[in-house]
């Protein structure tokens, strides 16, 4: 059995990336096959790296570059997820719904920042 991430013990911004990222993994398997190798993956890819961005500033393993790493990879999923939508493999509501989740990670990251500074 996997580990659940307890959101006593971890800071806001994982507890909310974590769910980010199971929110990710439930809309991009409904993708059709043809985007589901390539759109998707590259959005799945994107949260991953975002995640270990948030885990490298944790460890404090090069901070100022994980930090800029991290807002390109924020800016990326914004962009993905317009395409998405775009496309029509997001609805509207669900397009909404990501976009808000991205603009609370970056929030929070950009609050991490400033008390990291």
């Amino acid at each position: 059995m996997c580990p659940q991430i307890s959101k006593f013990t971890e800071p806001p911004l994982f507890t909310k990336t974590y769910d980010f990222i199971r929110r990710v993994n439930e809309e991009t398997t409904l993708f059709p096959k043809s985007q589901r190798f390539t759109l998707a993956q590259q959005i799945q890819n994107e949260s991953l790296e975002l995640l270990k961005c948030f885990i490298a500033i944790r460890r404090k393993l090069d901070v100022e570059a994980n930090f800029k790493r991290a807002d390109v990879h924020l800016e990326t999923l914004r962009i993905l997820f317009r395409l998405s939508k775009d496309m029509s493999l997001l609805s509207l509501k669900k397009y909404e719904t990501i976009e808000k989740m991205l603009d609370e990670l970056g929030r929070l990251l950009g609050d991490w920042q400033k008390r990291k500074v």
